[in-house]
């Protein structure tokens, strides 16, 4: 499914958009679309059900290079990669400690408007358990 909303076409310049869904599945997309130095990365999520891990990739359709930072919601690690224009980085999460749960924060170190968080469950057929976040509330 994809939609289309006319940012610029209603005077406004930035975006803050939820996306909410069964069983923790949750997309938040954040930043600005206008201004110098605007991240204009492609977030994309692919799940691998075998192995109960999630990968993370980012294109950059930026015109100048973009630190991309992955903050891990259940340890606290960040990764972090520069991604030049024109390229890519992609980074396999194991899940394994976590049941298939997963909740990363993408951000760009040159725009602070820019923060992508995905959160969700990897459905792998197996019995499953409780998102271990909820014992930590």
């Amino acid at each position: 499914m994809s939609e289309t909303y006319s940012i610029t076409g209603n005077n406004l310049s930035a975006y803050d958009l939820s996306v909410f869904g069964p069983n923790g599945f949750f997309r938040s997309f954040q930043g600005s679309v206008s201004g110098t130095g605007k991240a204009n990365l492609d977030i994309r999520t692919s799940h691998g059900e075998s192995g109960n891990s999630i990968t993370l990739s980012a294109a950059n359709h930026s015109h100048s290079a973009v630190t991309v930072n992955v903050k891990n919601g259940y340890s606290g690690t960040v990764v972090s990669s520069p991604v030049e224009s024109g390229d890519s980085f992609e980074k396999t999460f194991s899940l394994q400690a976590t049941h298939g749960w997963y909740d990363f924060t993408i951000t760009a170190a040159e725009d602070a408007t820019f923060k992508y968080q995905v959160a969700g469950h990897v459905e792998t057929g197996a019995e499953s358990f409780t998102d271990p976040a909820i014992a930590a509330v």
